[in-house]
């Protein structure tokens, strides 16, 4: 939700997802196993009959974000994940700029590349140095 600055009671919905979002599933997972258990150990992934119905919630929403988060990953030519993707409405996702649930707008720096560059190190590390030390 983003608030409207110039009617003081309304806000808008706006249809996107930041990259911090990603810890905020995590965190969801987290917290549906440890406040929203309902035995003493809780297996991994959970069981249903181990969690409360919150948790439940939690857990399957946490999933749910991770999940977006990693095509985010997946579906770049680099790799690497935007700052920002926006989410396509019902009816724009057959629409000639391109297809699936979201999209990146107006990509531009932010003034802020050390998370890009963690990521970049972190492909890097993962596929270069294998590749270059003949370890594939």
């Amino acid at each position: 939700l983003k608030r409207n600055l110039f009617t003081a009671n309304k806000w808008n919905t706006e249809h996107k997802q930041d990259h911090l979002v990603c810890f905020l599933g995590g965190n969801l997972m987290l917290g549906a196993t440890t406040s929203g258990a309902s035995t003493d150990r809780v297996s991994v992934p959970p069981l249903d009959e181990e969690l409360t119905e919150s948790a439940r919630r939690d857990w399957k929403s946490g999933l749910a974000m991770i999940d977006t988060c990693i095509d985010t990953y997946k579906r770049t030519a680099t790799g690497l994940s935007p700052e920002i993707v926006n989410f396509r409405y019902q009816s724009q996702r057959d629409s000639p700029k391109g297809n699936g649930d979201w999209y990146i707008k107006g990509a531009r720096p932010v003034g802020r590349t050390a998370p890009y560059d963690a990521r970049y190190m972190l492909q890097y590390a993962r596929i270069g140095f294998p590749l270059l030390l003949g370890n594939t």
